[in-house]
């Protein structure tokens, strides 16, 4: 009797979850085919839909280097590091990209960094502060990281462009996923039509030459 009480209580409960999502899922289908963006990310948003309703962030991740692919890493027996290293041209790639995308939009770049303790984002911040007189009608800001990404649930409409490495981005990304309800309900495109010498820096630091 105790088992058949205790499947009939979960069997309800599940019951009760398929009817919820149902709910919502209709709630959401009935926005998109109405045309309605606004309502349909309301219902998805993890944050208040008031904070995520208007939100427009275009995120410039770099993708080729950092901390992921550079080749100065290993495992020795109880310790292990990463190298994160950037060079100039590789910033450079980034930075003009940003800049490019924020005078067809709202004309403000953001460059996210830890330049407070890494030397390797001390360089990325000098890039982007040398490039940015080049790009008058861009406004440049820098954020911490961490700072950052706090910004990203408590203040998101603050940004436009965000420019940074590709740890912090594949970081920030992610959780700017959510002012939308997913990860797969925001564009995103890898692209090397940008690509410069810094590739091939990276893939010479590679191959060891």
């Amino acid at each position: 009797k105790k088992r058949i009480r205790r499947n009939a209580r979960r069997a309800a409960i599940n019951t009760n979850r398929v009817s919820r999502i149902r709910t919502f899922v209709k709630r959401v289908e009935a926005a998109l085919d109405a045309g309605d963006k606004t309502a349909a990310t309301s219902a998805l948003t993890a944050v208040q839909p008031e904070l995520a309703r208007g939100v427009d962030i275009l995120i410039v991740r770099e993708l080729l280097g950092g901390i992921y692919f550079d080749g100065d890493r290993k495992i020795e027996g109880n310790a292990a590091y990463n190298t994160m290293r950037y060079t100039t041209a590789e910033v450079e790639r980034v930075a003009k990209v940003a800049f490019w995308a924020a005078e067809q939009r709202k004309g403000r770049v953001t460059s996210v960094d830890k330049a407070n303790v890494l030397e390797v984002t001390i360089l990325w911040r000098e890039v982007m502060e040398r490039l940015a007189p080049e790009y008058p009608d861009v406004e440049l800001s820098h954020m911490y990281v961490d700072n950052a990404a706090m910004h990203l649930v408590r203040a998101p409409k603050q940004f436009d462009v965000i420019a940074t490495g590709n740890i912090f981005g594949d970081i920030l990304s992610d959780q700017a996923s959510m002012l939308t309800g997913s990860i797969g309900m925001g564009k995103s495109t890898t692209t090397a039509m940008f690509a410069d010498l810094g590739a091939v820096e990276r893939d010479d630091r590679l191959r060891g030459t």
